[in-house]
């Protein structure tokens, strides 16, 4: 089996240049990924009982497997009269390319190109997955340019991709190709540019070129498939102004999606049990009282039924011994029916394995970080390992106590009264976040609810619901429920998240941390810091555990981040011996920041996030900024007032819910005007300068933000863990109760700086 890691040294082994070779046919439209990685599957499946067996193109397509063909790219019929010439270029081009690239060999014998593989190894590697099939393609294309001198345009355009730069590429590699190639006319290398461009670019997250034009956006992966039916948009890019089953698939599509689906799990099956006998003995991926005989089944861990757009994913399949499957997995061998406790069992097995597999060079490297976390983002879409069941209607304290606040009032209020008692500092939400981490907003909102559907700051002032209180949690909003309407406070019905599967992982990681294994506790920690940003390198996991110091230190930071408002920070600090320095921490940027709050006006973190003293807020309807929503969710555009910061807002129909539930809707506001405007949220306007006074001018009103924190500064530092003396404290994994210790008569003691009352 063939590594990724190998690839360099395999392409370094030829020269690919244009210029001498003279060949237009290293790449062409048929050449996607998809298609490439099913070309190099059949020629597989052919040449299977003999490696040295030669074939054309015609003998590759006419074998039965090849009919999968057929049925995965809505291709005709291979053996129609009619599908001869489609063939020929579905199936030569991509040989073509494997040719020129030296994975197969190309002889001319008659009037036909006769085959051969040549690296049976990395063939293998291609026809795994689309994503190596992507980095071969990726990794060739590289080459290709390099030898012939192109690359170096590419680059430019990448590192700058403007209308002016993607001009001069698309006529630099016109010229070149009809210059050095038999390809004669502009419209034809334009078919081919595409191939070329769109790979590299969505390898640097940059634009490409669609429709013959500089792309509106970044290139997507399925931009670069032939196929380009994905079943997670179809599902999850609905309209709001549409049923879901009227944005289902047509029933041809979903059974095309069926039948390229089954083929990938039946792929992926077979990898992994050759895998696994070949490398492992046949061993059982999990080890328990039941791994007593050959791992002869190969498990879906999120089962195939339920989630097939990952069935196909080596990474969501474990090979388990019959017993195993049958009696634990499934229980009393009903495979539709899922064993709950026994799957998570599996799942950390099996991210063990994968942990393990990339890490090492002894054996090939058959999985992929970046599809674990699809794979994970897929089966635990509601990642909660254990809720506390709430009942709607009846019960509901969570959202009440802790949520995002609402100063409505009785039954007649949008949404019911919130007093959202969870609050954060200035310096968690300012000081702690990368502007980049899109759990902030999930996490933290400075907007809350009036009883009108209306959205309102929520000031630095002392005091609970919208009205007061500052910095609130946003975890659990009502707007956000599938029906918003709730009759009486305390009764949302929302459950409350007692495990949730990230903090499984990194207590895996602060174990493997604490345990001096910062290799592993690091490839668990990126697992959870790598989800919460638009790319890798906006995480920058190195990065971030250089500036905490160590690894176990960034568990914990990274544990602050994830689970903010849900009770359990001071847990992890008491049980690693650093509640004390935590509170000094606090205070001394606590204390900066009002320092500079007074002095300045602003302060500004060392991540580049600003606290102001004032902000400026306006009452608008989102519309007017482009917005046709009024619940947002993550910014997709920082420059917009509306969606930035993300996640708030109103529910977007207020007025429907409460109609149809009979209650009036007079005190709903009109035209829409209920969300919020904010400027100077994480940047310093001056308050008496020009950009104050244009704002003001639009109708923005002067808001005090950070001058509320200074007016209360005894409120917001000097009474914050009063009373506390720091000192040596006993660990505990979970500290005793209050009232234990209370109630122990001296016997106990909490031992972490705090009075015993």
């Amino acid at each position: 089996m063939f590594n990724d890691k190998n690839l360099d040294s395999f392409l370094d082994q030829f020269n690919y240049d244009i210029r001498i070779s003279g060949n237009a046919r290293w790449i062409d439209q048929k050449c996607t990924p998809d298609v490439v990685c099913i070309i190099a599957d059949c020629i597989l499946n052919y040449v299977e009982h003999d490696e040295n067996l030669e074939f054309s193109t015609k003998e590759i397509w006419d074998s039965s497997y090849a009919k999968e063909v057929s049925d995965l790219f809505s291709k005709p019929d291979v053996h129609s009269v009619n599908a001869q010439n489609e063939y020929d270029k579905f199936f030569q081009q991509p040989m073509e390319l494997l040719a020129y690239s030296g994975v197969l060999s190309k002889e001319k014998k008659g009037n036909r190109n006769i085959y051969s593989v040549k690296n049976v190894e990395l063939l293998s590697y291609i026809a795994v997955r689309e994503r190596n099939a992507l980095k071969f393609l990726t990794h060739y294309i590289k080459h290709v340019l390099s030898d012939s001198d192109l690359y170096d345009y590419f680059e430019t355009f990448l590192d700058n991709p403007n209308v002016n730069n993607f001009s001069k590429l698309k006529s630099v590699f016109e010229k070149f190709t009809i210059k050095y190639t038999s390809i004669n006319t502009e419209v034809e290398c334009r078919r081919i540019f595409t191939k070329i461009l769109n790979p590299l670019a969505f390898d640097v997250k940059s634009y490409g070129t669609e429709s013959g034009r500089l792309s509106s956006q970044k290139i997507i992966y399925d931009q670069l498939m032939y196929n380009r039916l994905n079943f997670r948009d179809l599902y999850t890019n609905k309209p709001k102004d549409i049923t879901r089953n009227e944005h289902e698939p047509t029933l041809s599509e979903k059974l095309k999606l069926e039948r390229f689906w089954k083929y990938n799990s039946n792929k992926a099956k077979k990898l992994l049990r050759k895998f696994n006998d070949e490398f492992f003995d046949s061993i059982s991926e999990h080890h328990d009282d039941l791994a007593n005989s050959e791992a002869t089944h190969i498990h879906h861990i999120f089962p195939e039924a339920l989630y097939p757009v990952i069935s196909g994913s080596i990474e969501n399949l474990i090979a388990l011994s019959p017993s195993q499957h049958l009696n634990r997995a499934h229980p009393l061998g009903k495979t539709q029916e899922v064993n709950r406790d026994y799957q998570y069992l599996l799942l950390i097995s099996k991210t063990s394995k994968i942990r393990d597999n990339l890490a090492q060079d002894s054996i090939p490297q058959i999985y992929d970080f970046d599809k674990l976390k699809e794979v994970l983002a897929v089966g635990l879409d509601d990642e909660n390992v254990y809720e506390i069941p709430e009942t709607r209607g009846k019960q509901g304290e969570r959202p009440y106590a802790f949520g995002r606040p609402s100063s409505g009032g009785g039954s007649a209020a949008y949404p019911c009264k919130n007093y959202g008692q969870s609050r954060f500092h200035a310096v968690y939400y300012y000081g702690d976040f990368d502007p980049n981490d899109m759990r902030r907003d999930v996490t933290c909102t400075v907007t809350g609810s009036t009883g009108d559907g209306s959205e309102k700051i929520i000031p630095f002032t002392m005091g609970s619901v919208a009205n007061n209180g500052g910095i609130a949690l946003n975890k659990w909003d009502e707007n956000r429920q599938a029906n918003p309407w709730v009759i009486k406070s305390r009764q949302a019905g929302i459950n409350t998240p007692y495990m949730r599967f990230s903090d499984i992982i990194l207590m895996l990681a602060e174990v493997k941390a604490a345990l001096g294994d910062d290799a592993s506790a690091k490839q668990y920690l990126s697992m959870v810091r790598n989800r919460a940003f638009a790319s890798t390198s906006e995480a920058n996991v190195d990065g971030f555990i250089s500036k905490c110091g160590s690894v176990l230190d960034a568990v914990l930071e990274e544990r602050k981040l994830e689970f903010g408002g849900e009770g359990i920070r001071r847990y992890d600090l008491i049980r690693n011996n650093k509640l004390g320095m935590a509170i000094d921490n606090f205070h001394k940027r606590t204390s900066a920041m009002i320092s500079d709050l007074k002095s300045k006006g602003y302060h500004t973190f060392d991540n580049g996030n600003t606290i102001s003293s004032y902000i400026w807020v306006k009452k608008v309807n989102p519309a007017d900024f482009g917005v046709n929503y009024r619940l947002t969710t993550t910014c997709t555009d920082k420059t917009n007032p509306v969606l930035f910061p993300g996640w708030r807002g109103q529910n977007d129909d207020w007025a429907s819910v409460a109609a149809s539930n009979g209650t009036s809707t007079k005190n709903l506001t009109a035209g829409n005007v209920t969300n919020l405007a904010i400027k100077g949220l994480f940047e310093y306007i001056d308050p008496n300068g020009s950009e104050a006074k244009a704002l003001e001018a639009d109708g923005y009103t002067k808001q005090p933000w950070g001058a509320k924190i200074v007016e209360l500064e005894n409120e917001y530092n000097s009474y914050v863990f009063n009373g506390y003396i720091a000192g040596e404290a006993p660990i505990y994994l979970i500290p005793y109760h209050p009232d234990v210790i209370k109630n122990s008569n001296g016997v106990l003691t909490n031992g972490y700086g705090f009075g015993q009352e």
